[in-house]
């Protein structure tokens, strides 16, 4: 039956989401130690940056990232907007928005080639995320979520997917939602496979 296949596929994908990590976190770890030295060096606070994530079945879990920000970025961008308002300097304002002072330099490079992402591995090992699902929502954005949509948590969250490939910022967040519910509704092993396959060259052409 279909529900056999389903839960079938869904222990594959379960096993490779295991496999993969592991043998990944192997493999990077000496870029790991790089990048995790890298930042001590480039601005001080800690590695890793965590912020707590809705997954599966609507429980709350830390998602982990290379720390990319100041720990003082909200101070610091208040504060250079705080001084061109003085100055009634638009043009000012309006560069530092773009610059984003709040990122560190190596930040910047870590976000280009999504490297940031690669503790990610980490939550995909522990069982918190799968290498591709639905977006991981912030506690904050549970409650826009209508029942309609709420079948998007019957999975795990992902490190990519339909979210990534399609573009993010072309959507509202009602239109994340649909394409959530469609990726949730039509899933099997392949849709992940097409998925990871597109975004490789995306992260590889600095177009995500």
């Amino acid at each position: 039956s279909n529900t056999y296949i389903y839960i079938v596929q869904q222990k594959i994908k379960r096993i490779l989401d295991l496999s993969i990590a592991f043998l990944g976190l192997i493999f990077i770890m000496p870029a790991f130690s790089l990048i995790s030295i890298a930042i001590l060096l480039d601005s001080p606070g800690p590695i890793f940056q965590k912020t707590c994530r809705i997954g599966k079945g609507f429980k709350p879990f830390y998602m982990y990232k290379f720390r990319t920000m100041y720990v003082d970025s909200e101070e610091l961008v208040n504060e250079l907007l705080s001084e061109a308002e003085k100055q009634k300097n638009t043009h000012s304002k309006i560069c530092i928005l773009r610059k984003d002072p709040s990122t560190t330099r190596l930040g910047k490079f870590l976000r280009t080639y999504s490297l940031e992402n690669l503790p990610q591995l980490i939550n995909v090992l522990i069982g918190d995320m799968s290498f591709v699902g639905p977006i991981p929502l912030v506690i904050e954005e549970k409650n826009l979520i209508s029942k309609l949509y709420r079948k998007r948590f019957n999975v795990l969250p992902g490190m990519t997917g339909a979210w990534q490939i399609d573009r993010l910022s072309n959507y509202t967040f009602e239109e994340l939602c649909k394409l959530e519910l469609l990726y949730v509704s039509q899933w099997n092993l392949f849709l992940d496979l097409r998925i990871i396959l597109m975004t490789i060259p995306k992260i590889l052409f600095k177009q995500l």
